[in-house]
């Protein structure tokens, strides 16, 4: 073994290690805020033990958003003490954060390694809306484990479990579907029948494990009408400084004060609510145009950096378009992160690649300022205006203009040269 495999095998000994002791620690004081407080798990807990006893699930406790599968999921860690599925919980989210990162940097290391510091850099990027997942007990860190590995899966052939993996994201989190979609718009019919075959699993087959198909099917029925037709009618959430979705951002910034929940808010034009929620339909329109236009073309099979870059983007506009964006679900931005971060080993190629480095470094600089290192007080500011949506919205317009340098690049070398006059 050479000297440089010793260093680096060290190297990973000793970042396992340290990284082993960072989970141990946190997992120690989740289980403090367990004792202490309600974070997410211990409040929806309840609600998978008394999943069963009747539809009114969704009336009992409207701040509930999952379809009933979900409880079905959690059921069996009420079967065991509270500290224990604490545990289990947290662990879990530790070993998905290894996948998500071991996943993403393979990804965009196929044409060259990433280097460490590119490495650091992911971490430190995303460290932000990890911790924040981590603290508060949800769920994201598992989407975001869904959703990335399924490119993974879709780049090494597969596509049916990649499918299926984005049902299970998608039949939880609603906006995870879009990945669904994509598939169809560039017709992987594999992944699609894995899709599809997801879908029918964890929506009507998983729960009867539970309860029947009739109270199954009441509860779906609520929670359509709890969840969807409310936001996608009328744009009705709650929409506090904190959520980052352009549906929140918007009601803030455009007058619909009612429902931040009695926050000062900086109103930049009062209009009607039927005004604002054509600006609303029409950006989100917008959004998937162009992600569609930027998106076209045959599948990049063997262009890992391009299928991870088409990933990045869907998850921009998901966050964009979903009704409740916290910090935590900022985490599905990991593998657009990586993209981003390998275009800095590159030399500029074209206009439109250093274009995509510029608007990425904006992107990564309001990552960073628009959390606590600018104080409390300016974190909530950055928040009430919409900087880290603004962040994430530079992101997926910088990933925009690498899909299309990469295709400006690919078609110059496809192009045949031009013959010698005479």
């Amino acid at each position: 073994m050479s000297g440089k495999e010793k260093g680096r095998r060290k190297t990973t000994i000793f970042l396992a290690l340290f990284l082993t002791s960072i989970a141990i620690i946190d997992t120690a004081r989740f289980l403090k805020k367990v004792e202490d407080r309600t974070p997410t798990l211990k409040r929806w807990l309840p609600f998978a033990a008394e999943l069963g006893q009747d539809d009114r699930l969704y009336d009992r406790h409207p701040d509930y958003l999952y379809p009933p599968g979900f409880l079905v999921l959690l059921r069996p860690l009420t079967k065991v003490p509270l500290p224990v599925a604490a545990v289990i919980w947290q662990l879990s989210k530790y070993l998905c954060i290894a996948a998500i990162f071991a996943a993403s940097w393979r990804m965009v290391s196929e044409e060259r390694p990433l280097p460490l510091w590119g490495k650091v850099a992911t971490v430190i990027l995303s460290a932000r809306f990890l911790v924040s997942d981590l603290q508060h007990g949800n769920i994201n860190i598992y989407i975001a484990f869904l959703v990335i590995v399924s490119a993974w899966l879709l780049w090494t052939r597969r596509e049916m479990l990649a499918g299926l993996l984005i049902a299970l994201a998608a039949t939880t989190k609603v906006t995870p579907v879009l990945w669904g979609a994509f598939l169809l718009y560039k017709r992987r019919w594999r992944a699609l029948a894995g899709f599809f075959l997801g879908v029918v699993l964890f929506l009507e087959v998983l729960p009867l494990t539970v309860i029947s198909a009739d109270l199954n099917h009441r509860l779906l029925g609520r929670w359509y009408q709890h969840v969807i037709i409310s936001f996608v009618s009328e744009g009705k959430i709650y929409s506090t400084k904190m959520n980052q979705s352009l549906a929140a951002v918007t009601n803030r910034l455009l007058g619909r004060e009612e429902w931040t929940g009695g926050e000062d808010t900086q109103v930049i034009a009062s209009l009607s609510d039927d005004a604002v929620t054509w600006i609303q339909r029409a950006a989100g329109a917008a959004l998937l145009f162009a992600a569609g236009y930027v998106c076209r073309g045959k599948w990049p099979a063997d262009d890992p950096m391009t299928l991870a870059s088409h990933w990045g983007i869907l998850a921009v506009i998901a966050l964009a378009l979903s009704g409740y964006t916290w910090t935590g679900h900022f985490c599905v931005l990991i593998l657009g992160i990586c993209v981003m971060i390998a275009q800095y080993r590159r030399k500029v190629e074209s206009r439109l690649m250093s274009a995509s480095q510029i608007i990425g470094a904006i992107s990564f600089g309001l990552i960073i300022f628009s959390g606590d290192i600018i104080s409390r007080a300016g974190r909530q500011f950055a928040a009430q205006i919409g900087l880290p949506l603004l962040s994430a919205l530079l992101l997926g317009a910088a990933l925009c203009l690498v899909v299309m340098g990469r295709r400006g690049s690919t078609q110059s070398e496809d192009r045949p040269p031009l013959e010698s006059a005479g």
